[in-house]
């Protein structure tokens, strides 16, 4: 009695060494299918050295049109492909976020309340962002009879930047984006409008 016992017992161990096989088996494969296919969205967020950036081109056919806010007093387009995001800042600030699926293009918009005339001045800028990098400081026109005022700076969450502030009707539009998209910030900024 003894002896089929044991038989039985080494049977059934033996099923049961199978089947924990198989269960880690399937946990391995199901592991490996999520991993292969979530792997394109962590290489999507990768920065990437062959970034395709617009340069001196017009948008074109493919551009989308976005009246951003009434409220925030603009409008622009900006090349189809790429998702708009918009939020309210715990001081009462929009951001508007313009990304594309491709690395390191993209921009945001951020408008607030002044009440000073522009165009804004890197003195300014410092009597209130006293620790804020401004290289490369100029005034440029970003549309007709809109002059800004573009510099180069550091972001700790995305790096060296290229911005763009603009004072208009009561409004200060932070606009900024990575260093390697400056050409194609232009090129969407030529298409701002205010009212």
């Amino acid at each position: 009695m003894a002896c089929q016992y044991n038989e039985v017992m080494e049977v059934y161990l033996t099923n049961m060494k199978k089947v924990l096989i198989l269960v880690i088996l399937a946990g391995v494969v199901i592991a490996s299918f999520f991993a292969i296919k979530n792997r394109g969205n962590l290489e999507a967020e990768l920065p990437s050295e062959d970034v395709e950036v617009p340069q001196g081109k017009s948008l074109g056919e493919n551009e989308s049109t976005i009246i951003i806010s009434e409220e925030s007093g603009f409008s622009l387009n900006y090349p189809s492909g790429f998702v708009q995001n918009e939020e309210t800042l715990p001081n009462g600030d929009k951001r508007f976020v313009v990304e594309s699926t491709k690395p390191k293009q993209g921009f945001q918009i951020t408008v607030s309340d002044f009440d000073e005339p522009g165009p804004i001045t890197s003195s300014r800028i410092k009597r209130d962002l006293p620790d804020l990098i401004i290289k490369n400081s100029s005034l440029m026109t970003v549309i007709k009879g809109m002059e800004g005022f573009s510099f180069n700076s550091t972001d700790p969450n995305i790096g060296e930047t290229f911005e763009v502030w603009i004072v208009q009707a009561g409004k200060l539009y932070q606009i900024q984006t990575y260093t390697e998209f400056e050409n194609g910030l232009l090129e969407i900024l030529k298409t701002m409008k205010f009212g």
